[in-house]
């Protein structure tokens, strides 16, 4: 029986300083993408009528932040204080939302649990390549928490986008006022189930004098979605809010639901490839700490689950299963493990990177970071990496 990581990209590429350089510069405002996508609209409207001409409305919204390794409800340990959450007010520029008050925005509930007006410490030192900021500027980092309130699983990058705005009247994004690496980041490139948490840090570089003025501008991640503006907690002031305990899956659900997972040794079809998960140590701890004298114990609180995986090509022409298929897994908690929640060096590591032509197979193991208390329900699931059906196929780990 194979046992090891689930890697949909290369790990050591996301350390790279290169990459996270390509992550920043290829994001860009959502709004531009809506214009672009109206104005077409309005262009076809145009074409086949002879009324007026018309302009379609500007979509306020903007990519989010850099992606991280952690996720989960989590309070700031370097605040010096801890408030109650307040009821929600406002949500203007000239009525913003209170810190530590949760507020809807799309799909999604927001609130502000802490801000560091100048983090330069804190980022520098969690990594040899962040470097200091801009003469003028300096890093201001947020504790942000999200909660899904949907139905149904969505990354957070997908229903809410994150930037700042100050006194100088012009919005920093997350695009073009990169931090660096983080410590604790806000990983919106998780799939977050109903009713699950993710609490991390964002940060923007901005101009010294904006930095006492700063609120939060929270935007539905949709064509002319909604805005609401959040209030900047005070210097060491850190809020305490209530999380809501995440749905449990439907029991009754259709086969392959992650409520109703398949089998391990059950075959799935994702695409042009046949998966079957082929075995499951739900604590590989220590034979992965004995594979490489590099590899770190997991963090407290987490263990390392390996799979076996055989994958085998079906296709007409050639494939590379790590960029075709999604491998993932989630627990009680909600909130997925992805490629970022790596063990490190593991033995007979599947090469998701090989050219597969038809009628080849790959085989070998994946393995994710787990939160101990995930263990007991916990489910891989896979899909088509670059599909908009967001299909998913569950198998149990048990």
């Amino acid at each position: 029986m194979r046992i090891g990581p689930v890697q949909a990209a290369p790990k050591l590429c996301r350390e790279d300083k290169q990459w996270e350089g390509v992550i920043v510069y290829c994001r860009v405002p959502l709004r531009w993408l809506g214009m672009a996508v109206l104005g077409a609209l309005v262009l076809v409207a145009g074409c086949s009528s002879t009324a007026e001409d018309t302009s379609g409305g500007q979509v306020e919204g903007e990519t989010s932040t850099t992606v991280g390794s952690e996720s989960g409800p989590a309070t700031q340990a370097d605040a010096e204080t801890t408030t109650s959450a307040t009821a929600p007010t406002g949500g203007t520029l000239d009525d913003p939302v209170p810190a530590g008050s949760w507020a809807n925005v799309g799909t999604v509930d927001v609130a502000v649990l802490s801000v560091i007006p100048d983090a330069s410490d804190e980022i520098l030192a969690e990594n040899q390549f962040n470097e200091e900021p801009d003469v003028g500027t300096q890093f201001v980092m947020w504790q942000i928490a999200i909660v899904n309130q949907s139905d149904s699983e969505n990354a957070a990058l997908s229903e809410v986008s994150l930037s700042v705005v100050g006194t100088s009247a012009v919005a920093y994004e997350s695009f073009d006022s990169y931090c660096g690496v983080l410590p604790d980041p806000l990983d919106v490139f998780r799939d977050l189930f109903p009713g699950a948490s993710l609490v991390g840090k964002v940060c923007w570089q901005v101009a010294v004098d904006d930095v006492d003025s700063l609120v939060l501008l929270a935007d539905e991640f949709s064509f002319l979605g909604d805005r609401v503006v959040f209030d900047a907690a005070k210097p060491g002031e850190s809020f305490d809010v209530e999380y809501p305990a995440p749905v449990p899956p439907d029991p009754d659900g259709p086969a392959g639901s992650r409520g109703t997972p398949l089998d391990i040794g059950d075959s799935v079809t994702v695409g042009d490839w046949e998966i079957v998960f082929t075995g499951v140590d739900l604590d590989a701890t220590d034979s992965i700490l004995e594979e490489n004298t590099f590899n770190e114990p997991p963090a407290e609180g987490k263990q390392f689950v390996m799979v076996g995986v055989d994958a085998s090509y079906v296709g007409e022409a050639s494939d590379t299963l790590g960029f075709s298929v999604s491998f993932n897994a989630v627990g009680a908690r909600g909130v997925s493990y992805t490629f970022e929640d790596t063990c490190g060096v593991i033995p007979d590591d599947i090469n998701s990177f090989a050219e597969v032509f038809n009628g080849g197979v790959v085989s070998g193991n994946m393995c994710w970071s787990v939160f101990s208390d995930d263990t007991d329900q916990l489910v891989a699931y896979v899909s088509e990496s670059f599909s908009f059906d967001n299909d998913k196929i569950f198998v149990g780990l048990r």
